[in-house]
Formats: structure tokens, C-alpha cells, sequence
């Protein structure tokens, strides 16, 4: 019974961990492309 534990708690921190990285990646992606359209946006303003 201690092995189906140890199986879940491994696929438990391996998934935790996918999930961290998997945001990690999305936010910083996602803030470049933010700062990136306002910088769009702002230089469209100024013509």
C-alpha cells in the first residue's frame, strides 16, 4: 500500500512543479507581449 503512495506522491510533485514552470513561462511570455503592444500602441499615438 506504501508503493500506490509514494506513485502519487511523485506524480504529485512531478505535476506541481510541470504547473509552476508551464505559468512561469505564460507570464513572462504574456509580459513581453503586453509591453510590447503598448509600445506598439504608444508609437502609433505619437503619429
Amino acid at each position: 500500500m506504501n508503493a500506490w503512495l509514494d506513485f502519487w506522491a511523485v506524480w504529485l510533485v512531478l505535476a506541481s512543479v510541470a504547473f509552476a514552470v508551464i505559468t512561469l513561462i505564460v507570464a513572462v511570455k504574456g509580459f513581453q507581449d503586453l509591453r510590447a503592444m503598448f509600445a506598439g500602441l504608444k508609437a502609433n499615438r505619437e503619429k
